[in-house]
């Protein structure tokens, strides 16, 4: 079983509006999350999600989700393999 902690920081809301109707700069949304994602060893960056994620050597995987339109929020997410939780 997967053991699943999110740690909301601020909340995000993703919506269906041209980058030009954005509060938010976008550009430097994917600046950030490329940042975090050399940061970490394999990590890969999804601009679709607007989430960078990586494994960590206990076996865990670390997905970070940030942006926004209207609003600008974060998440950190850290799943385990099943039976193993540290």
């Amino acid at each position: 079983m997967t053991k699943i902690f999110l740690l909301p920081i601020g909340f995000m809301v993703l919506s269906a509006v041209s980058a030009d109707d954005c509060t938010y700069d976008t550009g430097n949304q994917r600046l950030k999350l490329t940042e975090i994602a050399t940061q970490h060893s394999g990590a890969a960056v999804s601009f679709d999600d607007m989430t960078a994620s990586w494994n960590e050597i206990d076996g865990s995987k670390v997905s970070v989700t940030y942006g926004g339109c209207d609003h600008l929020g974060f998440s950190i997410r850290r799943s385990f393999p099943k039976g193993k939780m540290t």
